[in-house]
């Protein structure tokens, strides 16, 4: 389910949203003409909670986005410190393909108090505008987008700590013209958790068709991620919505809607959505390597079983990254500890 309320991502401007003028309950510029040292130019749009700004940075004339909490229209605490956390993730992460954290403002005093999240302003569309608007796409198109994806996905998963999405969908991948190619970001981290700090119960976050089962119980796990970007190759070869497809014992069926495409591709996107976590294809290197070599029209079909890497090394992997932790202390993958000598895992 996409969450109630979500504010618009923050780092570009939707053609769909509010354009300038509108009136917006939320904000105004005639009541916030500056937040701190950026002043708004006009609304990018908004949601039941907040509101999205164009903003110029005062000292160099550089162009931001603005994204803010109402914090008056927050139905508890839990949704305050959820933004809170965004931007406390969004401040960690360095690298492209995410846009860049400037800082975090609370303006407590203003009429309404708002929360505030300063991003890099990055102007693109992206792939849910794309697909609205009837653009067809190349395969080779798709398979780049989705070994950028790969790249970025790695960063966040491998991060001191591992970060997790949550909610990988067309509308949170933003394309961008760069230097004549097109570049991906990801972003809108809302629904953005972290394993490791994480205690207690778990909210469910994220959008229908592409969250995987562990999701749905609140038990999301790097390999979530991954189910969602076999979702969305699935929504961009195909030109439907996982959302629309039928599910059948939680595998979404979407081959015959496939039928033209190579067998190694659609089995590959098959190990991805795999329900169980422990089958589900998730190697950063592999998943590289497959879609390197479908990109050069390497079709050749090496079948789910010899591609999957097995419960006990990713975890390894996983653990890897963690090495300041203390035991015990990445809860989300304590599932997966039990299965390690089970008889049913796959090795490679």
């Amino acid at each position: 389910m996409e969450q109630a309320g979500r504010i618009p991502n923050t780092t570009h401007e939707n053609s769909e949203l509010p354009q300038p003028g509108i009136h917006n309950p939320h904000a105004s510029t005639a009541h916030h003409p500056v937040v701190g040292g950026y002043a708004f130019i006009r609304e990018l749009g908004h949601g039941s909670q907040g509101d999205v700004w164009l903003a110029e940075r005062r000292t160099d004339k550089q162009k931001v986005a603005v994204k803010r909490l109402n914090i008056e229209s927050v139905k508890n605490w839990k949704e305050y410190e959820l933004f809170k956390r965004e931007a406390s993730v969004l401040a960690t992460l360095n690298f492209d393909g995410v846009a860049k954290f400037y800082e975090a403002i609370d303006c407590l005093d203003d009429n309404p108090p708002c929360s505030n999240i300063v991003q890099e302003y990055i102007d693109g569309r992206t792939l849910a505008e794309m697909i609205q608007s009837g653009q067809r796409f190349s395969v080779n198109w798709i398979y780049d987008i989705i070994l950028q994806l790969i790249d970025i996905l790695q960063k966040l998963h491998t991060h001191e700590p591992p970060v997790i999405h949550r909610d990988l969908k067309p509308s949170n991948i933003l394309i961008k013209q760069d230097a004549g190619k097109d570049k991906v970001y990801l972003i809108d981290f809302g629904a953005v958790a972290n394993p490791q700090v994480q205690s207690g119960g778990s909210t469910v976050a994220g959008t229908y068709g592409y969250m995987p089962p562990e999701q749905l119980m609140g038990k999301p796990v790097p390999a979530s991620d991954i189910y969602a970007l076999a979702a969305v190759a699935v929504h961009l070869i195909t030109g439907i919505s996982p959302a629309e497809m039928p599910n059948k014992d939680f595998h979404l069926i979407f081959e015959p809607q496939m039928q033209n495409m190579p067998i190694a591709v659609v089995n590959t996107l098959r190990c991805m959505l795999e329900p169980k976590i422990e089958m589900r294809l998730c190697d950063y290197d592999t998943l590289r390597t497959l879609f390197k070599n479908f990109n050069n029209n390497i079709y050749t079909d090496t079948g789910c079983r010899q591609t999957l890497m097995s419960i006990a090394e990713y975890n390894k992997k996983l653990q890897k990254v963690s090495t300041y932790c203390e035991p015990g202390n990445i809860e989300l993958w304590q599932d997966w500890l039990h299965r390690l000598d089970s008889p049913h895992q796959i090795n490679i």
